[in-house]
């Protein structure tokens, strides 16, 4: 009885932990194709339109290349990496991040992080995503993207969650109660075993 009430604590508090952590990122779940694809995020979720003023993708059918490009003028540092990553690598602030980007080497289910800026003034604050873009007949598909919402915080190319880490406040309570189920155990069984 004491190992299924140590069980249930340990995962309660995992599972807070997770949820905590995984509404950090935000994902766009739904693939996108068009010549011209619009990536904007309100600081808490990202959304994807074939018209606006944002961090923009499309294909150049005359020039055969792909263009990504800041047409968010607001924000001169957004930006997408100068050329694909690979799936893992850390989207962070110590990339390099341009304002327009031309490719005519066409990605295959290529990865690209970008720089998003929120806020105004002196109180701008940037978020690192990621995009993952398909060419194919002349169209630009965006398969997935996803940005990490808190300002600052780095986040893998592929990144869709979180990976739940406990928070160091609830790792003693924890441990706490599973060393003295424990040592009860310990000391229930040891006084079985006299004779």
């Amino acid at each position: 009885m004491e190992k299924i009430f140590t069980s249930l604590v340990v995962a309660v508090g995992y599972f807070l932990a997770a949820d905590n952590a995984a509404a950090a990122i935000s994902v766009l779940p739904t693939p996108n194709t068009s010549s011209q694809i619009f990536l904007t995020f309100d600081g808490a979720n990202l959304t994807v339109s074939n018209i606006g003023y944002a961090l923009r993708m499309g294909y150049d059918m005359e020039m055969n290349r792909i263009a990504l490009g800041d047409y968010n003028s607001s924000y001169s540092e957004d930006g997408f990496t100068p050329g694909s990553v690979s799936a893992e690598i850390v989207i962070s602030s110590n990339l390099t991040y341009d304002g327009n980007y031309y490719s005519s080497t066409l990605p295959n289910s290529a990865y690209y992080g970008f720089k998003y800026g929120t806020g105004s003034g002196s109180s701008i604050q940037y978020h690192y995503g990621w995009v993952n873009l398909t060419v194919s007949n002349g169209a630009l598909t965006l398969n997935s993207a996803a940005i990490n919402t808190i300002a600052g915080e780095s986040i893998l190319a592929g990144q869709t969650a979180v990976t739940a880490v406990p928070e160091p406040g609830m790792w003693m309570p924890s441990l706490v109660l599973v060393l003295g189920v424990a040592f009860r155990r310990r000391r229930s069984r040891s006084k079985a075993t006299v004779v």
